[in-house]
């Protein structure tokens, strides 16, 4: 008679193999679930990158574009200077601190609400004329740092400023400035064109309230000072930033627009954040913009997908 196989044992070899094919099972969802996870966390992040690529674009080109304007005036007005046939410093004050000469450079800068002044300066650093008013008050730029770099470098060509606030109003301006010289080449005083940042702080926070709470915008003159940012910060304005993912991306991976993830304490604010930052520099001009989205904020849909994954894993897995 043959061998007869005991019941028990039966029923304990296939309650083995239904626990070993829930196991494998549930094992396959649970990778299942966490590829999709990271897949979808990758297109979420290139999506941002990609979109983040787009409006530094929109950012440069903008900015491109205002600056533009200011070098159209600076040119009118430096050849408004030249045409006076002007011999040395004494006939540069006689010749362009008149009331015509003030009402001309009001006219230069009129329908530019970008433009906060212009301005002739003489050998020695007092203001000769300017739009704000006349007649010209006691005002001396000799300090200035637009004013030190053309008397100690003849060859400098046109020179964008540090930020510096305006002692009536408060309000922040950087000055675009160009050396005059006499027919034997010797420095006899500057034509300058203030912008206002504002201009650039107000468009600013347009991309930024668009993009959401965790976005910051920022513009760097192309030594990487800091000459406007969204959300402002009075404290950074006229700093440079040595330590961002806008100086990694321009002068050590000698790159002109890229876009890099970067977890590190931010220049502004002094907090630690992992965050995505679209660095470009601007077309012509020695100017830089970034835009950097938190973690927080270009992972904010994915984390909420994220959470139905879970959720339908967990249900998968207690079934």
């Amino acid at each position: 008679m043959g061998e007869c196989v005991p019941q028990n044992r039966t029923d304990n070899r296939a309650s083995r193999l239904v626990i070993a094919f829930a196991i494998l099972v549930n094992l396959a969802v649970i990778a299942s679930s966490a590829v999709t996870l990271v897949l979808l966390r990758d297109q979420e992040t290139d999506m941002w990158r990609r979109q983040l690529s787009n409006l530094s674009l929109v950012l440069a080109e903008n900015t491109a574009q205002t600056m533009f304007s200011a070098y159209v005036v600076l040119d009118d007005i430096s050849e408004s200077v030249r045409e006076q046939a002007i011999t040395d410093p004494a006939s540069l004050r006689k010749v362009m601190g008149t009331p015509q000469i003030h009402q001309m450079l009001r006219e230069r800068i009129s329908g530019l609400p970008q433009l906060d002044v212009a301005t002739i300066v003489a050998v020695n650093g007092d203001v000769i004329n300017f739009s704000r008013a006349y007649p010209i008050p006691a005002i001396n730029v000799a300090d200035r740092d637009y004013f030190q770099s053309h008397l100690q470098n003849p060859k400098l060509g046109d020179f964008i400023s540090k930020p510096v606030q305006n002692k009536g109003n408060g309000k922040w301006v950087f000055y675009i400035s160009r050396r005059l010289n006499d027919r034997h080449g010797q420095f006899i005083g500057l034509v300058l064109v203030g912008i206002s940042v504002e201009v650039f702080s107000n468009f600013f926070e347009k991309i930024g309230v668009n993009l959401g709470a965790g976005a910051a915008l920022n513009l760097y003159r192309r030594d990487f000072t800091q000459m406007t940012r969204w959300p402002h910060v009075d404290d950074a304005i006229g700093q440079r930033n040595l330590s961002g993912a806008s100086y990694d991306i321009v002068e050590k991976q000698k790159k002109t627009n890229d876009v890099m993830y970067i977890n590190s304490v931010r220049f502004a604010d002094k907090r630690q954040a992992s965050r995505l930052v679209a660095t470009r520099v601007v077309d012509r001009f020695p100017l830089i913009v970034s835009i950097a989205v938190t973690e927080d904020l270009f992972l904010a849909g994915w984390r909420k997908t994220a959470v139905l994954v879970v959720a339908l894993t967990v249900t998968s897995l207690a079934a």
